[in-house]
């Protein structure tokens, strides 16, 4: 690589990594510790580092700048009430979309609870190595009752 692109990748890893010479040295020579050494002490001043870094400070502040201008188009919560409000109560305006209007209203307004749903339940499962059986006595008791219950139900008392 020619010597101008190095020092525009060095004026980019200075720029956003500011103060540290060596280390935005060390991204354009990753291989070279001792040329590293070398070119953060040498570009760190260089007129043509020091210009390119200003040159990504103002498209930074341009960016920024367009941010803000963006942002200031966007209408506060305010203004979004009223327009919702104001759609909401338009007879022009065909039914389903007022009450869309209506909806969304109340969700900016915070009348509605958000719809979120809970996806982190825990259940919880208990072993026991115990089972449960339930005791009828011994197989005399349990075959009389059985009599019993036939003659019952066949005679119906």
């Amino acid at each position: 690589m020619d010597v101008e692109t190095l020092k525009k990748q060095f004026s980019l890893a200075l720029f956003l990594v500011p103060g540290n010479a060596f280390k935005a040295a060390c991204v354009v020579f990753p291989d070279d510790l001792n040329m590293a050494c070398i070119k953060a002490v040498e570009w760190n001043n260089d007129p043509e580092v020091l210009a390119e870094i200003e040159r990504l400070k103002n498209i930074e502040d341009k960016a920024l700048k367009d941010e803000e201008e963006i942002l200031s188009l966007v209408p506060s919560k305010n203004e979004a009430l009223e327009l919702a409000w104001n759609l909401a109560n338009n007879r022009l305006v065909e039914p389903r979309d007022r009450v869309n209007a209506l909806k969304l209203f109340n969700e900016v307004a915070g009348y509605m609870p958000d719809k979120t749903i809970n996806k982190n339940v825990v259940t919880e499962v208990k072993t026991n190595r115990v089972m449960v059986i339930k005791d009828f006595g011994d197989n005399e008791a349990w075959e009389k009752r059985a009599i019993d219950q036939q003659r019952e139900l066949v005679n119906g008392n």
